[in-house]
């Protein structure tokens, strides 16, 4: 029971983003609406689908947990466009899924670029994430790897 998403190659600025997940999984709703979010913040499809590539996981994967009590996910991302996944940990609370679910998507929007965080600390791309919003920085910091519709 999983979710998976779709982001095209690194080769060129994509323009949509597909997740997968079963309507069964924990993950959906929140993946659906984190989907939604940021599909209305970027001007651009991000959506909850039936088929994908990139797995979306509730793991105790130890990629994912820097030792720091406030990883709740992480992101795998590769040259690969075949290879990648999000993982949500098994100590994050079913209420916390969303905000975790839409700070990685945004990993997956921005793609291989770095800085993989921003510095304000009011932003949901920060690395300490303690906002669930989109901000104006979020979508400026996403759309320069990704071809977003909206002016960021």
């Amino acid at each position: 029971m999983g979710c998976a998403a779709n982001w095209g190659t690194w080769q060129r600025k994509r323009r949509s983003l597909s997740f997968q997940c079963s309507p069964d999984s924990p993950l959906y709703e929140p993946a659906r609406l984190a989907a939604s979010a940021w599909s209305t913040a970027i001007g651009r499809p991000v959506t909850v689908t039936p088929d994908g590539v990139y797995p979306l996981l509730i793991s105790d994967h130890p990629s994912c947990w820097d030792g720091v009590a406030r990883s709740r996910g992480c992101s795998r991302l590769t040259d690969d466009p075949d290879d990648g996944y999000i993982a949500v940990l098994t100590t994050t609370e079913p209420s916390d899924y969303y905000g975790v679910i839409l700070h990685e998507m945004g990993h997956h929007l921005r793609g291989l670029m770095k800085p993989e965080h921003l510095d304000d600390p009011d932003a949901l791309m920060h690395g300490q994430r303690s906002t669930e919003t989109i901000t104006p920085a979020d979508v400026r910091f996403v759309c320069e790897n990704f071809d977003c519709g909206a002016s960021p």
